[in-house]
């Protein structure tokens, strides 16, 4: 499970800049809060549009399929 949160850090870290070190676990990859929390910035700033699109670039840049308990209630539709 570390490698997979070490890739959705890596993708996130594409579009985002974590700057606080508390953003990240000892490991190295963003905390389950963070990840969360980038997720939703990146439809909020309009990054991807939805959902299935955030998810098919997590897929085709990565080989992570990004699980729907990533997405606030919002956003899971």
């Amino acid at each position: 499970m570390d490698d997979y949160y070490k890739k959705v850090t890596a993708f996130l870290e594409e579009y985002l800049n974590f700057k606080k070190p508390d953003c990240y676990t000892t490991d190295g990859a963003l905390s389950l809060v963070y990840i969360k929390y980038g997720i939703d910035m990146l439809i909020l700033k309009k990054v991807f549009i939805s959902k299935k699109d955030i998810k098919q670039q997590a897929l085709k840049d990565y080989h992570i399929i990004l699980s729907d308990d990533l997405f606030k209630e919002a956003q899971k539709r």
